[in-house]
């Protein structure tokens, strides 16, 4: 449990402002741009402020997100570790939901065919820390936060990587 709080607190001190507004060039930090979602991302990790049921797909412990030039997306959630069999299964596959990131750094995801939508905070990581722990956000990570109403705590913090290209 004291790992949870440090991990919290790691990834919080990325996000002193509870606006976008209040992002400086001197912090380690900005909004995102839709730019840079392109690519494939695994899931390095995630803090989550609420309860969940472990068979929930969502809050697994293994997740890849595939953002596509045409802004559509892929999610693929695993409570094991993501196999090349499933990567490829998941680049081959049609696209289920669009995305838009906002001059706000708002990133909505839509299902297809849904009147379902996620939002998120969306955050790039522009430059490491000095002395961070190897489990702190990194440059070029993106950091999903994800609340009931902005400015309020987070209720799931999500860190993404970029996947590695082989």
């Amino acid at each position: 449990m004291k790992l949870r709080f440090f991990l919290s607190g790691v990834f919080l001190t990325f996000l002193i402002s509870a606006s976008p507004q209040g992002f400086t060039k001197d912090e380690p930090y900005r909004i995102c741009a839709n730019g840079d979602m392109m690519g494939s991302w695994t899931m390095a990790n995630q803090i989550i402020h609420i309860p969940v049921k472990d068979e929930d797909p969502f809050y697994f412990r293994y997740q890849r997100y595939l953002f596509e030039e045409d802004k559509t997306m892929k999610h693929l959630t695993s409570n094991q570790p993501i196999t090349a069999k499933q990567r490829a299964y998941q680049n081959a596959a049609p696209a289920n939901r669009t995305y838009d990131v906002a001059s706000d750094g708002t990133l909505t995801l839509k299902r297809k065919n849904s009147a379902s939508v996620e939002t998120m905070l969306c955050t790039y990581i522009t430059d490491n820390q000095p002395d961070a722990p190897a489990i702190a956000p990194q440059k070029g990570d993106i950091l999903l936060t994800f609340s009931v109403t902005p400015g309020q705590p987070a209720l799931l913090l999500r860190l993404l990587r970029r996947e590695k290209v082989d």
